[in-house]
């Protein structure tokens, strides 16, 4: 079974070899995901809206900061990405990922803001 990854793959490839720019698969990939990112997302709060659920700042915390999270999503829901991390914090393992995203002001200011 042939994957995206592997069709991107092979189009890079062949930019490569032609001396073309290959950039535009790259960046089609990362658009892809981001989008994917979002979508889901997006579906966890319509769907809690549908269970009756009241979206706030512990709601949040419970669901997009739970420990149990890969590090990535961690990251990214408390609005740091690792390469952030990595520069601050010289590593990016889990447990660093797990000081560093109650540590990010930006992500506290938004959880003050909301809980008001």
């Amino acid at each position: 079974m042939t994957t995206l990854t592997d069709i991107v793959t092979r189009k890079i490839i062949e930019h490569l070899i032609k001396g073309e720019d290959y950039r535009v698969e790259v960046l089609g990939t990362i658009n892809a995901e981001f989008l994917q990112y979002v979508v889901d997302f997006f579906r966890k709060i319509v769907d809690a809206k549908l269970r009756n659920e009241t979206i706030t700042t512990d709601w949040y915390k419970a669901e997009f900061l739970n420990p149990s999270l890969s590090s990535d999503d961690l990251a990214i829901h408390s609005g740091l990405n690792k390469k952030s991390i990595g520069n601050m914090y010289n590593s990016t393992t889990r447990d660093v990922v797990l000081r560093a995203y109650p540590n990010n002001p930006a992500a506290r200011k938004a959880m003050r803001a909301q809980a008001k």
